[in-house]
């Protein structure tokens, strides 16, 4: 139970994750703040700038890929090879400005645990195109 006194504020962050057929996470981040009244009003961080990036890299057997949108907008994350062959498609819907977070278990569209090796992860969102290295390890 969380009380606030008379004019009091707070921020809080709510995250909510939903998990995909292959484990596959989505997750939501939203800050919120709070104020004595019950009043809740959603203040989302939305970057200046679109940004991609995966922590921890290298991974085994998981990592989260973090990325930001100044704009909603149609967003496509994909997994592929070092031969560009794609592995696996995370993430292909619209998706509201600010930032969000993937998980990927290392596994492929067939749900196969891959091979220890380098990745590439891109996003796709607009005009935004990013394209990163990420090492899985066994």
């Amino acid at each position: 139970t969380w009380v606030l006194e008379a004019g009091e504020t707070a921020r809080a962050q709510l995250l909510v994750e939903g998990r995909g057929a292959a484990g596959v996470v989505h997750a939501i981040s939203e800050l919120f703040s709070i104020s004595n009244a019950g009043a809740v009003t959603a203040a989302p961080v939305v970057p200046s700038r679109a940004y991609l990036t995966a922590a921890p890299n290298p991974f085994n057997p998981s990592t989260t890929i973090s990325y930001g949108l100044p704009h909603a907008g149609h967003v496509e994350l994909t997994i592929y090879d070092l031969a560009g062959r794609k592995v696996r498609t995370l993430l292909s819907e619209r998706v509201s400005a600010g930032e969000h977070e993937v998980q990927w278990h290392g596994r492929d569209e067939a749900g196969k645990q891959v091979a220890s090796g380098v990745y590439l992860y891109q996003l796709r969102a607009g005009e935004f195109v990013e394209t990163e290295r990420m090492v899985m390890v066994k």
